[in-house]
């Protein structure tokens, strides 16, 4: 669906066209990018030359050799900068359900577990997505409960010792890729209920993570987010 509007008829604006620049173009999927807070670098999950794991990489914007990052034969999926660059939190795909959270500077071989969720939408695995809060000491990501329904977001702390829920509301809704704002007062996702319909929702949070009010939807129509 779309929808229209109408305004008092007015010159069109003359607008110069983008360029628009591959920043990668190796064989196999590359997927998952992201740009480095001062925008020199793009991380990002890869094949590789041969197609057989799944990794991640880095390049720097404009020209460069990629440089693997990771080497695990699990696939390591969904890269997210820390809000001042330093560090890279990603999700590695285990056995089964399992996503394990790690963490590492933009160095090779050097990540660091720090939990781990179970994570099905509709008895289906997904690419999990993590986001950072701003303190830098925390991982919004969803997870599922023991009924394989994604039914919260859970915060992990960088060492490990805090898992707490952010948000769960829905018994049979989904929720997924979880987006904290810049100033930590907010947090976005898509709630999916079926057959992968989703629409967009944020939500405020107060200094202890709790949700203040209600969640407001901000996509008119459902579909896949």
């Amino acid at each position: 669906g779309g929808s229209y509007w109408w305004f008092k008829r007015a010159e069109p604006a003359q607008v110069a066209p983008g360029d628009i620049t591959p920043l990668t173009t190796f064989a196999n999927d590359e997927r998952f990018p992201s740009v480095s807070p001062d925008g020199n670098q793009v991380a990002f999950s890869w094949q590789g030359e041969n197609g057989d794991n799944e990794d991640i990489y880095l390049i720097p914007v404009g020209a460069g050799t990629p440089l693997r990052l990771t080497t695990d034969a699990l696939p390591d999926q969904s890269p997210a900068w820390s809000p001042d660059g330093s560090q890279l939190a990603f999700v590695r795909v285990g056995t089964r359900d399992e996503r394990g959270i790690y963490v590492m500077p933009p160095v090779p071989n050097a990540e660091r577990r720090i939990g781990s969720v179970t994570q099905v939408l509709s008895g289906l695995s997904y690419a999990a997505r993590v986001s950072w809060f701003p303190d830098g000491r925390r991982l919004a990501v969803s997870a599922s409960d023991a009924d394989s329904q994604m039914k919260g977001i859970v915060a992990l702390d960088m060492n490990g010792a805090e898992t707490r829920m952010i948000w769960s509301e829905l018994p049979n809704g989904s929720y997924r890729n979880p987006a904290v704002s810049p100033d930590g007062r907010a947090l976005a996702y898509a709630l999916c209920t079926e057959n992968f319909s989703c629409d967009v929702y944020v939500v405020a949070l107060d200094e202890n993570l709790r949700t203040r009010g209600e969640p407001r939807r901000l996509t008119p129509t459902s579909a896949i987010s």
